[in-house]
């Protein structure tokens, strides 16, 4: 089975699903909430298994190991929510629109701006995950740090334009409509 960390929020479900798909198992964590998404329902018994865990529980971490078989994790809690919490934050939003309004009139805010794909982030940690997914034949991505990169900006990019940049409310539904799409189209483009 695979643990999935944040398997309830919308990258995680989305990529239990695809794990799912893909003839895996899936142990599926959440903090808060343990209600199963529909597209996760309908399964045989033993194929998703639901465990609330505060990650930050080393014990209750260890007591889901013992009671089963995992073969491997996938530590997704909230990446995708909090990426677009983050870069969709007001301030953030209204910061991205000026230095792009600026970029023409300052040279060394474009330098930056390119520099700052080279910064270790959350294109790190997803292409350290696309590597160890590689490893193990869950998918097949040749160059990890370019799908990580284009993961995030495909998400960023989305959540953007359905702000109008940031200056409207992302409403939960495009919000999961966002993640589902992105997760899937990775799964889809990199599956073996």
């Amino acid at each position: 089975m695979i643990l999935v960390t944040g398997g309830l929020g919308s990258i995680g479900s989305h990529t239990a699903r695809a794990l799912l798909d893909l003839g895996e198992s899936v142990v599926l964590t959440a903090h808060r909430t343990t209600t199963l998404p529909e597209h996760l329902a309908g399964e045989p018994d033993g194929r998703v298994v639901v465990e609330p865990l505060d990650t930050t529980d080393e014990a209750s971490f260890l007591d889901i190991g013992k009671r089963h078989e995992i073969t491997g994790i996938v530590h997704l809690a909230a990446i995708a929510g909090r990426l677009l919490e983050i870069m969709l934050a007001p301030r953030v939003a209204a910061l991205h629109r000026l230095t792009i309004a600026e970029l023409p009139h300052h040279p060394e805010l474009q330098r930056m701006w390119r520099d700052e794909t080279d910064r270790p982030g959350i294109d790190t940690m997803l292409a350290d995950y696309l590597r160890e997914c590689t490893r193990d034949g869950r998918l097949d991505v040749p160059d990890p740090r370019l799908a990580a990169r284009q993961l995030v900006m495909l998400t960023v990019t989305e959540g953007r334009v359905a702000t109008l940049q940031g200056t409207q409310p992302l409403p939960a539904a495009d919000r999961e409509r966002i993640a589902r799409e992105t997760a899937e189209l990775i799964v889809r483009a990199y599956r073996p």
